[in-house]
């Protein structure tokens, strides 16, 4: 009865050492990777101030109204 007992256990440390051999190089979890930053300017266009249209709209003007 022993010697089945002892059987059993090292049959199931040899299984287990054969399985981790084998999965040695699959991780369990994915690894997670960032992306690259990237720096892209984002052309505006401004079409109306307080309301008031911009025509014609010129680059570097705007309305600008100076109460006292």
């Amino acid at each position: 009865m022993k010697t089945d007992l002892y059987t059993k256990s090292i049959l199931t440390v040899i299984a287990a050492c054969l399985l981790s051999i084998v999965f040695r190089g699959t991780p369990l979890i994915s690894t997670a990777h960032a992306q690259e930053p990237t720096i892209v300017p984002t052309a505006v266009n401004i079409v109306q101030v307080a309301g008031n249209n911009i025509n014609p709209p010129r680059i570097g003007e705007l309305p600008v109204t100076i109460e006292k």
